[in-house]
């Protein structure tokens, strides 16, 4: 019982001794998103294509994301206030390559 404590002790001192620590993966450059000023805001313009998704943000409980994509396959995301019946004049467009 004695060694098999001690093999333990020298294995978990070998790890300890020898692991090193993995540098983050930071190889990616951050792309800037382009920002679309919407000029009419009583609608969503049909040229971003269909509606693909929506999602919610918890910091933001009265906005809603719509998520469109167009023939491009260029992403645009439509932030809606659904308490003030409203459209957000700024939305975000992510072109594909």
């Amino acid at each position: 019982m004695k060694s098999f404590i001690i093999f333990l002790l020298l294995i978990f001192t070998s790890v300890f001794l020898f692991c090193e620590r993995i540098p983050p993966n930071n190889s990616f450059e951050a792309g800037e998103l382009q920002k679309i000023k919407l000029t009419e805001l009583n609608g969503i313009p049909g040229e971003f294509g269909p509606l693909f998704a929506v999602t919610a943000h918890g910091a933001y409980p009265d906005w809603a994301q719509l998520w469109f994509v167009d023939d491009q396959g260029t992403i645009r995301m439509v932030r809606v206030n659904f308490h003030e019946y409203r459209i957000n004049e700024v939305t975000i467009s992510i072109p594909r390559n």
